[in-house]
């Protein structure tokens, strides 16, 4: 929007520039959360690969990439 209002584009004011400086940035938000579709559910991933959180099991991946790397 900043850039179609600086560039003075005919359209800036489809994109909330009017409400923008009339009843400030406060205004603008909460018109656009109110307009704006919610985002769709995220997948669910079947393959998703857990990370290691134990420090051992950390240095045991990392050797075993160095390992293959170097093979």
């Amino acid at each position: 929007m900043r850039t179609r209002a600086l560039a003075g584009a005919p359209d800036g004011f489809a994109l909330g520039l009017a409400m923008l400086q009339r009843r400030g940035l406060a205004a603008w938000a909460r018109a656009l959360t109110a307009t704006t579709p919610p985002l769709p559910a995220a997948e669910t991933r079947t393959n998703v690969i857990e990370l290691p959180t134990d420090a051992r099991q950390i240095v045991d991946a990392l050797a075993t990439i160095a390992l293959a790397a170097a093979g």
